[in-house]
């Protein structure tokens, strides 16, 4: 076979060679893979090339480097892969804007590979990073801070460095490493009521973090913003506040939550405008989390009246507010009369003797 026929046949070899690796690692057939990846390192060994050939072939021992997707996480003492489903949260345009802006970063690779999620709790920090890694196809990988704080002196930033090397250890490109409440992790180190440990565990941290290559895409929550050392706040990147939401945002919520609670057999006349009255005029502060639990609540305890579940609601979000004729400036009488259970003409009398 001629010189330049061969090396055009070798050309198109390799070529398919590659397609195949990436079919085989896109397909989950490890036997497949390993097989070509012995071909390469065949034809390197016979090029002379024995540096190469005995590479690939030590690569064949890391298991974790061929199928990303079948990781077996269970051997690491400080991640855990997140196994819990997506759940539908109703976030206001901004928050889903940003959401979805975080995905488009990762999957265009284009620098910014780090972000922290800050808001009160409630407010769908941590559901966002769920629904981010899915859309971003990649699995959710959650540090247990819990198991890296240890009482004994030293062994907390022993317990980061660890941390850290296990996270090297993972296919950077199929994974979203989650530092949920990251504060709970490390402290602001100029604090006085801080303790010296934890301080040089902050330190110990931002090392690590400095260290790490820039592939591994990283979200960072947080309740307490403020509390974050402002060293350690400007390396975790793309600050996203999950506390926007409106009142209008809320009602929202409110209203597509009692549609799906409708749906479950919840017999119940609706009404609408005094919902969102009662919410609108909260005396407690709320967030879509809060507002939920109350409306679940409402409706598990809720009596066969329709409207019963209206005056637990409106018991929870405006507590010790009573209803007289020197503050009934919120509702009108038919209101009134639904949330006191009396009638409309026992309120209008009692109203109208007070006049």
């Amino acid at each position: 076979m001629p010189a330049d026929e061969h090396h055009k046949r070798g050309n198109i070899m390799k070529k398919q060679n590659i397609v195949n690796l990436i079919k085989f690692h896109y397909n989950h057939d490890e036997n497949s893979f390993r097989n070509e990846v012995y071909e390469f390192a065949k034809e390197f060994s016979e090029n002379g090339d024995l540096n190469i050939s005995q590479y690939l072939l030590s690569l064949l021992n890391d298991v974790d480097l061929l199928k990303p997707q079948d990781y077996d996480y269970s051997n690491f003492s400080f991640l855990k892969k997140d196994k819990k489903p997506c759940v539908s949260i109703s976030y206001p345009d901004d928050i889903s804007n940003d959401i979805l802006s975080v995905v488009k970063s990762i999957n265009r690779k284009n620098g910014i590979h780090r972000f922290i999620f800050h808001g009160k709790p409630g407010t769908g920090k941590t559901e966002a990073c769920r629904h981010i890694a899915r859309l971003c196809k990649r699995d959710l990988i959650i540090v247990n801070c819990e198991e890296i704080i240890d009482s004994h002196l030293g062994q907390t930033s022993k317990n980061i460095v660890s941390l850290f090397n296990e996270i090297n250890k993972l296919l950077v490109e199929s994974v979203i490493i989650l530092f949920d409440e990251i504060d709970s992790l490390v402290l602001d180190r100029v604090n006085p009521q801080d303790l010296r440990e934890m301080g040089r565990a902050t330190s110990t941290f931002i090392k690590q973090l400095d260290e790490l290559t820039d592939d591994v895409i990283i979200i960072s929550t947080t309740n307490l913003i403020s509390s974050i050392d402002s060293a350690l706040e400007r390396r975790l990147g793309a600050k996203i506040s999950f506390d926007r939401y409106t009142p209008n945002d809320l009602i929202y919520i409110a209203d597509k939550f009692i549609v799906e609670c409708a749906n479950d057999g919840f017999k119940f006349k609706m009404n609408s405008i005094l919902l969102h009255k009662i919410i609108k005029n909260a005396l407690i502060e709320i967030n879509p989390d809060i507002l939920k639990n109350i409306i679940k609540l409402a409706i598990s305890f809720a009596s066969d009246e329709q409207y019963d579940y209206l005056r637990r609601i409106f018991k929870a979000l405006m507590p010790n507010y009573i209803i007289n004729s020197t503050n009934n400036k919120i509702f009108t009488n038919k209101e009134t009369a639904i949330l006191t259970s009396l009638s409309e003409s026992t309120i209008s009398r009692k109203f109208s003797e007070v006049k």
